[in-house]
């Protein structure tokens, strides 16, 4: 998967592993924080701060789409 991704944003894939390897991955905790409690909007705040210190992505995420989050919060609920 990284060499894929790597390939795409014009990276080596180790650079991108070692990269990544700082992220950390969603659980349900997390998504009750960014659903239930209302930290969507901040989050994708954050991940727009964050493009734009490092653009190799090459764009930044759109500001007119909302997510309808009533599919998540209703899993997150059963």
């Amino acid at each position: 998967m990284f060499q894929k991704v790597a390939q795409n944003l014009g990276q080596n894939g180790e650079a991108f592993a070692k990269d990544y390897a700082g992220l950390k991955k969603g659980d349900i905790a997390m998504q009750q924080k960014i659903f239930l409690l209302g930290r969507l909007p901040e989050a994708i705040a954050q991940m727009a701060e964050l493009l734009k210190s490092d653009p190799r992505p090459g764009r930044m995420p759109r500001q007119d789409v909302e997510i309808n989050t009533e599919l998540v919060t209703t899993a997150i609920n059963e």
